[in-house]
């Protein structure tokens, strides 16, 4: 509802900007909680082009969902995010190649 009221104002790239950034502000604590050792422990990965390409394509779903917001009725985009279990299980199957029986799709 929020991001519906001031999509008029602020472009939808800004406003996931804005959404990234503070949720980082949240979570900060979090993270050099323990200092900096265990920050970076908890921040390393063996695979960073793989973290990039995720970050992005995350990036560009936000983008896009705060974009459908302002043009759709927002009942219809609800009613869309939440078939996103049934379309992130059938990519898991199609793309990553994991076994999806009848207990995960019933979930």
């Amino acid at each position: 509802v929020f991001i519906r009221a001031i999509a008029e104002r602020v472009p939808a790239g800004d406003i996931a900007f804005y959404r990234a950034f503070f949720g980082l502000m949240l979570l900060l604590p979090l993270f050099f909680g323990g200092g900096w050792p265990r920050a970076r422990r908890t921040l390393a990965t063996t695979k960073l082009p793989l973290f990039g390409l995720r970050a992005l394509f995350t990036y560009l779903a936000i983008v896009s969902y705060f974009y459908a917001l302002t043009r759709i009725p927002m009942a219809e985009a609800i009613a869309l995010s939440g078939t996103l279990p049934i379309f992130m299980t059938a990519m898991a199957a199609l793309v990553l190649g994991e076994g999806v029986g009848p207990r995960r799709w019933m979930a």
